[in-house]
């Protein structure tokens, strides 16, 4: 049987020289059978340099920045089997692209591999509650991924739409891995399948905007996902965390709590609600980060809280 073709779809805004290292080394990759780049209203002269540059690359440029939405074009004209997706300052590991496709030709149920993300300065793993805490050593069935790289059959990805509308940036992770889960397929964490992202400067924080859209999508995926006590749980561990995270940000970061559950009611009369089965949701939840009890006296939520609280003034750390 033939390899399995990969697209690689890139995200891109005001990044020209990431996204052209990405580039050059996707050139480098034999799986690779095609490269779109989705271009969100840069105005540093990306467009051109793809163009000029990269002429085989597909480019889907957008007169404003729709965030993640940007990304559903160049994933309904893909191609290949398989579709890499990532960042303009992401790339993958040497050797990761044929690991992954050797995984979903050994597995026909799997749908979704997230990949490991590491700093490739460092090396570091990135923090995050969507990647285990401990990479292990062989596939791990997993509940999500990191939006700045990861696998997915084209077909499926093309059956749920890609991603969501309504969510623009940050935790639009959840509902594209529930909707995976909703068709029968798996999610798989491949330890071996690394992605390399450049990590933000501790020292720059988060901005109001991240927090917002953080709550606002959590509770817009878990109103539509889950239900009974599991969604009570996510809803009340999210309206406190969020609460107390965007309250450091003064007035305008309580304001930004508001308007967060004016737009999920807003979005609640937009949408119907679509379940996940009981085991999807036991897995699902851990995706969570800022859930009730269990979740927010676990170390990797509290020390977050507490630095947003205590560390954390002004948009920026407080040493």
């Amino acid at each position: 049987m033939p390899t399995p073709s990969v697209s690689v779809c890139i995200l891109s805004h005001n990044r020209k020289a990431d996204l052209a290292h990405t580039l050059k080394l996707l050139q480098l990759e034999p799986e690779v059978s095609e490269v779109l780049v989705a271009d969100n209203a840069s105005r540093d002269g990306t467009p051109e340099l793809v163009k000029n540059a990269f002429p085989d690359v597909r480019l889907f440029t957008h007169l404003q920045n729709i965030g993640i939405d940007a990304l559903n074009p160049a994933f309904r004209a893909a191609r290949g089997e398989l579709v890499l997706v990532l960042d303009d300052d992401s790339w993958p590991e040497p050797g990761a692209l044929a690991r992954a496709v050797a995984r979903f030709e050994e597995k026909p149920p799997l749908g979704l591999v997230a990949c490991d993300i590491v700093e490739p300065t460092s090396q570091k793993r990135w923090d995050m509650a969507y990647l285990p805490l401990r990479p292990g050593t062989g596939p791990q069935p997993w509940h999500c991924f990191v939006g700045c790289g990861f696998f997915v059959r084209t077909a499926l990805l093309q059956e749920m739409g890609g991603y969501p509308e309504d969510f623009f940036l940050y935790a639009n992770e959840a509902p594209v891995a529930a909707e995976v889960m909703l068709r029968g397929y798996d999610l798989e964490f491949l330890p071996d399948v690394r992605v390399f992202h450049k990590m933000p400067s501790r020292q720059s924080g988060f901005s109001r905007a991240h927090v917002f859209y953080g709550l606002r999508n959590d509770l817009q995926t878990a109103w539509r996902y889950f239900h009974g006590w599991r969604y009570l749980d996510i809803l009340l561990g999210r309206l406190i965390t969020g609460f107390v995270l965007l309250a450091s940000f003064g007035p305008e970061g309580r304001a930004s709590y508001l308007q967060a559950l004016r737009e999920l009611r807003a979005y609640q009369q937009r949408h119907t609600r679509r379940p996940l089965p009981k085991h999807a949701m036991r897995r699902g939840m851990a995706a969570f980060h800022g859930t009730t009890l269990t979740t927010l006296v676990s170390y990797r939520t509290l020390r977050r809280v507490l630095w947003y609280r205590g560390f954390y003034k002004d948009g920026r750390v407080v040493s």
